[in-house]
């Protein structure tokens, strides 16, 4: 069981999930502050925590869709993995799922956020 488990937990999966949610949250919160500080948006805003929510769990499906397909641009990612090295592109089906995790989660959130409005 332990070696089932040691695949799963290395020193550079630690950093590329520490990173891959830190930015999530980060545009999360880019999302929730343009939202909220747009004055063009006044009367929208005055649904508050349903809209900024969906705005920055949005913003996020929209950058994770970018991800999505990352993996299967071989020129970019020959390109990119000198210059990144904590980007896991060399288990690009492994990448694929934690992106496509990703999604599921901000697209329940954007989703319960649109609900509650």
């Amino acid at each position: 069981m332990e070696h089932a488990w040691g695949s799963y937990v290395t020193a550079s999966k630690v950093w590329f999930y520490s990173i891959f949610w830190a930015l999530h949250f980060v545009i999360f919160a880019v999302g929730w502050y343009v939202q909220a500080s747009d004055q063009r948006l006044v009367m929208l805003n005055t649904l508050q925590y349903s809209v900024w929510i969906s705005r920055g769990a949005g913003l996020v499906l929209t950058c994770d869709a970018t991800l999505l397909l990352l993996p299967m641009c071989r020129n970019l990612v020959k390109t990119i993995r000198p210059r990144v090295r904590w980007l896991p592109l060399d288990e690009t089906v492994w990448f694929h799922r934690q992106v496509a995790y990703a999604l599921l989660f901000f697209t329940i959130v954007h989703a319960a956020a649109h609900y509650v409005k």
